[in-house]
């Protein structure tokens, strides 16, 4: 998923669904493969910085969907935007 092509904000919890599913603006589901939140505690646990670098033109919306999907927490750093990283 390309948040800055493919899907519209703003978002919001879909209050049915477990696990987490963001819908976007024209009900678009969102949701993380299944063993995500798995493997992010595993690293977590084992003390594995882990950090996220994307080039898309929109990270304020990236951010968004981390927190909608409650992973923020899991990430030590960011680098987003346009360019190389």
């Amino acid at each position: 998923m390309w948040c800055d092509t493919h899907v519209r904000p703003p978002f919001k919890v879909h209050p049915k669904r477990n696990p987490i599913t963001v819908l976007d603006k024209r009900s678009y589901e969102l949701s993380l493969y299944k063993d995500v939140i798995k493997v992010l505690n595993e690293l977590k646990d084992n003390n594995v910085l882990i950090f996220s670098a994307s080039r898309t033109l929109t990270p304020k919306i990236a951010v968004k969907l981390l927190k909608l999907f409650e992973i923020d927490h899991f990430f030590d750093d960011n680098e987003w935007g346009p360019g190389t990283k």
